[in-house]
């Protein structure tokens, strides 16, 4: 796709400086929960100020299509809600302990798009920059970096993937505990993630607010023509591409799924001999090109399928699905031809405020699953393959308008305008079903109750307190975000922050009505072993790496000399991949006379180790015997250092020497210490 709308003189700063700037200027925005309730009103009067919304986007050079799909997505009412109460802070901190530049680059992505929301729904600025968030796409996507002419599209993909990084959290276990219907469960696993864990294996599950919202699922059946096994593949989507059909296609659509799938269009007498003649074509519908994705294929010829069954490529019939539907549904005309010089596709293509995707669905699905979906934005892309200009159409969800934002400018429109319109990107959001919207306002009252004076505590997840709020399906109770990766409760100062208290009795009403979990019971939290371990492997490094730091080594001070394999099996645990080394065993590098063995070689045999990080490991591990030169060479003779008892930077190394970490006194003993530094230096990697 192209995009238009260039501006003269623009001048970009460079990345490093804009994006730091710009996270300067979010915090001056932020400024306290006092100074953010006087600039923007509450977060809970942003979502339903009926003067919000109407906030044009400052074109920065060929940022049209930017422009568009920010508009999309930020009059998606499930997406302001829930992301408009964000806790920066608390995912700013996650996102700089990762230490990791992308990672935090992706988070700020997540940053600036909750500010330029907060702005755009406050009502109080008519232009808005997005300048940040071009900056960090450009740093994050090189190809977007030339501010050329580029996809609407491919931006809203990247964005959202991008997000979804920044903010997933991964589990090992299954919220729902059974409590799903066959029906949702078929949407949220595959068949070959069941077979996965009855053959062991973890099957880790990602999950964060964008896949919650977006995410939906496409199910490919092919069956072998020779023996015919059936093979189910489901993947997971963000948005539905849709190829505009031609009239062969058109004709076995009408074939296969009945006349009910061709939609007819009246049109004029004039439009209708124009399409005799060749000159126009005659409108589509999306319905049309929704069936048109679902009709089944034959694979034969170059495109043979491989049957597992037979071991050979045979002929195949294959048939698309969707076996999940998202709560937004974002689909993709594919308007533009890359062939030889490549074209854009100028058929129209009607579209209606309200979509049913039942007939969409695998058949095991259409019964009970709600599928009826109500329109909120439109991108459309004017011009051709080599320059034009993005125009979005969005509606209020608090008023009902909708309004035409093309960049800097925000007009109200009629229905009927934006119905007109040749749409690139149509954006539905689900229509929420009445029983479900009455359960969920019975949880918003019984999840505000006090937990009083009740000892049994127990902790239900904010933000699934949200997704009753502004989701038409919520699901099961969600509280994987109070619970680390294996299932067990963070500390409590987390839950509490995370989640809202409630007494055993609104718990188990609670519990029986939705299902889900886990239980997170305050009275009886159980910590993780595994993270534990993982926490005690993390200081236990920090603080080698730190001991390492700070020694200065001098004329007097020797080599350690300690076993390869017993160093190996350290590093091992360092990284997750064994369980802890034992006590160190040099006796394989010494004849019984105490003589080294025979071709012993630097780094394939031993290491050599400074005399504070030596005393670090035999004081956690124990074990021996000490091997001390003054060169890392084996064969030399004995050394004696010339030390005292403590190391330059005055850390007691010697104390407790009876080593080992065999008992739990041990392991809270390093728990404890003092750790100073968490990156591995140089050094430390070569150790």
């Amino acid at each position: 796709g192209v995009s238009g709308g260039s501006r003269n003189g623009v001048v970009m700063q460079s990345s490093a400086m804009a994006v730091s700037g710009g996270e300067r200027k979010g915090e001056r925005e932020e400024g306290g929960k006092e100074n953010e309730r006087k600039k923007f009103h509450t977060v809970a009067s942003l979502y339903s100020n009926h003067m919000g919304g109407k906030s044009g986007l400052q074109n920065l050079g060929n940022t049209c299509f930017l422009n568009a799909s920010l508009q999309a997505l930020m009059h998606c009412p499930p997406l302001v809600g829930m992301m408009m109460g964000f806790n920066i802070q608390r995912f700013r901190k996650i996102a700089v302990a990762t230490r990791n530049q992308k990672s935090i680059r992706k988070y700020l992505v997540v940053e600036h798009f909750i500010l330029l929301l907060r702005k755009i729904w406050s009502g109080e600025f008519r232009v808005c920059s997005p300048k940040s968030i071009v900056l960090l796409n450009m740093n994050l996507h090189p190809s977007f970096k030339n501010l050329g002419q580029h996809d609407a599209q491919e931006f809203t993909r990247c964005l959202l993937d991008n997000m979804h990084e920044a903010l997933r959290v991964s589990c090992e276990y299954d919220h729902v505990e059974n409590k799903l219907s066959s029906v949702e469960r078929d949407g949220k696993e595959s068949k070959e993630s069941e077979a996965s864990e009855s053959k062991g294996k973890k099957n880790v599950r990602e999950f964060s607010l964008i896949s919650e919202l977006f995410e939906g699922a496409l199910r490919s059946d092919v069956t072998c023509s020779s023996c015919k096994k059936t093979s189910t593949v489901k993947d997971r989507i963000f948005d539905l591409s849709l190829e505009i059909p031609k009239d062969p296609d058109l004709k076995r659509v009408e074939k296969e799924r009945g006349g009910e799938s061709m939609t007819n269009v009246r049109q004029s007498m004039f439009s209708t001999f124009t399409n005799y003649l060749g000159i126009t074509s005659s409108p589509l519908s999306l319905e049309t090109l929704l069936h048109k994705f679902c009709t089944s294929t034959e694979l034969c010829n170059q495109n043979q399928y491989r049957c597992g069954n037979c071991k050979q490529k045979v002929d195949a019939h294959k048939v698309l699905s969707i076996c999940k539907l998202p709560e937004i549904l974002c689909v993709h005309i594919k308007r533009f031809s890359y062939h030889l010089y490549g074209s854009k596709i100028g058929r129209p293509v009607l579209f209606n405020f309200n979509l049913d995707m039942t007939p969409y669905l695998h058949p095991s699905l259409q019964k009970d699953t709600p599928a009826n979906y109500d329109l909120f934005g439109v991108v459309r892309h004017s011009g051709g393959l080599s320059g034009g200009h993005y125009v979005s159409y969005a509606k209020s969800h608090i008023t009902g308008r909708w309004y035409e934002f093309d960049d800097e400018y925000a007009t109200p429109v009629t229905p009927q305008t934006v119905k007109n319109q040749q749409a690139y990107i149509l954006m539905y959001v689900r229509k929420p079903d009445p029983t479900l919207r009455k359960c969920n306002s019975e949880f918003v009252q019984l999840a505000g109750m006090s937990s009083g004076t009740q000892k049994r505590r127990y902790a239900v997840s904010k933000f699934w307190k949200k997704k009753c709020k502004y989701m038409s399906r919520p699901g099961p109770i969600d509280n994987r975000l109070l619970c680390c990766e294996h299932g067990y409760p963070r500390p409590l100062e987390e839950i509490e922050e995370l989640a809202d208290i409630v007494t055993e009795k609104t718990w188990m009403i609670l519990h029986k009505k939705f299902g889900g979990g886990p239980v997170v019971d305050l009275e009886r939290i159980n910590t993780c072993s595994t993270c534990e371990e993982r926490r005690r492997r993390e200081l236990e490094r920090g603080r080698i790496v730190s001991i390492e730091r700070q020694f200065e080594p001098t004329a007097t001070d020797g080599w350690y000399i300690v076993d390869e394999v017993w160093m190996k099996a350290w590093r091992d645990y360092m990284r997750g991949k064994e369980g802890p080394p034992g006590p160190i065993v040099n006796n394989y590098l010494l004849e019984e006379d105490g003589e080294p063995r025979e071709n012993l070689e630097p780094e394939t045999h031993y290491r050599g180790l400074r005399r504070p990080v030596w005393k670090e490991l035999q004081r956690l591990y124990g074990g021996g015997p000490e091997i001390i030169r003054k060169r890392i060479w084996i064969y030399d003779p004995p050394y004696v250092e010339e030390h005292q008892n403590e190391d330059s930077s005055g850390h007691s190394l010697l104390d407790d020497e009876s080593g080992g970490l065999n008992t739990k006194q041990k392991q809270q003993q390093l728990l404890s210490g003092e750790v100073k530094g968490s990156n591995p230096s140089s050094r430390m990697s070569k150790i």
